[in-house]
């Protein structure tokens, strides 16, 4: 099969979002726009039915059909009875993607108390964001919250309807790109007077690691050097000593021995700001993000 190079796009191949794929070769022609979804292979269809691949494969439509003999009143009975293939087709995209946006919606016919008069009506949410499998139930507690909002927002305008009946739910997964670190970069012209700033030198995306790891293990790898100079009969004070010691705090390959003192589960690198607080609480730890803006 024909071969060509991606650049600036994503590759249908990889299950992440990767930066720079000049040298990457992919043996698949088209769907070029981004990761395509999980196919037959990954998503079990047996309760939720695909019926649209938009955008080239990063957006699918799933459809769930309430059979005739079935009849959905309330709510909270309808969302018992799909949350588990609610949450496993969620679960496979998210382990695909490694991040989703979803948009639920139920068509529903809704009864006029006063007049008996029934029409059928899309009830649903707003775009919402899964970055990890975790936060699975969290969401799909937040569309049955956000459905009877919707519902009571409705008869608040002295409607009164009430749920009659519940026909199909429609959920649209689509693949979550969010801002991401682009790796090493060189410190700005307007920063590099700052001594308080270090600026971590690796190839691999691994930044965000880094960058957490220093700031405990700072005085660590000065102290591990220092010893290594002193063994090596270099100069252990002085400027030519705290220049020397200052490029190897800028390397990342002297914090990576560290990196296994902590729980890096569920992120992906280069990291997303939206993940860090998937680093806060796998740890404990807070992080604070600055961002530099013209000349500071």
């Amino acid at each position: 099969m024909d071969t060509h190079i991606e650049t600036v796009h994503n590759c249908e191949h990889c299950g992440i979002s990767y930066l720079n794929l000049r040298q990457h070769v992919c043996d698949r022609i088209g769907q070029r726009g981004g990761h395509v979804g999980p196919g037959p292979a990954q998503v079990n269809y047996s309760f939720f039915k695909p019926i649209i691949r938009a955008h080239r494969g990063v957006v699918e439509d799933y459809k769930y059909t309430v059979p005739d003999d079935v009849v959905f009143t309330d709510e909270d009975k309808f969302f018992k009875h799909i949350h588990d293939p609610l949450a496993r087709l969620l679960k496979e995209h998210i382990r695909f993607w490694h991040g989703i946006n979803v948009i639920f919606r139920q068509l529903t016919e809704l009864e006029d108390i006063k007049t008996g008069e029934r029409r059928w009506k899309y009830l649903g949410t707003n775009s919402i964001t899964i970055r990890h499998e975790n936060f699975i139930n969290e969401c799909i507690q937040f569309m049955v919250d956000f459905i009877l909002m919707q519902l009571d927002i409705y008869n608040s305008n002295g409607s009164g309807h009430k749920i009659t009946a519940i026909q199909e739910a429609i959920v649209t997964i689509g693949q979550s790109k969010p801002i991401r670190g682009r790796g090493y970069l060189p410190i700005p012209e307007c920063l590099k007077r700052r001594k308080g700033l270090l600026n971590i030198k690796g190839e691999d995306g691994l930044c965000f690691k880094y960058c957490v790891v220093a700031s405990f293990h700072k005085k660590q790898v000065e102290k591990i050097k220092t010893i290594i100079r002193r063994l090596d009969k270099l100069p252990i004070k002085g400027a030519a000593h705290r220049m020397a010691i200052h490029r190897e705090l800028q390397l990342g390959l002297n914090y990576e021995k560290y990196f296994d003192e902590y729980n890096w589960d569920g992120l992906s690198f280069p990291i997303a700001l939206e993940d860090i607080t998937i680093f806060e609480e796998n740890n404990g730890i807070s992080v604070n993000c600055y961002k530099n803006v013209e000349q500071i």
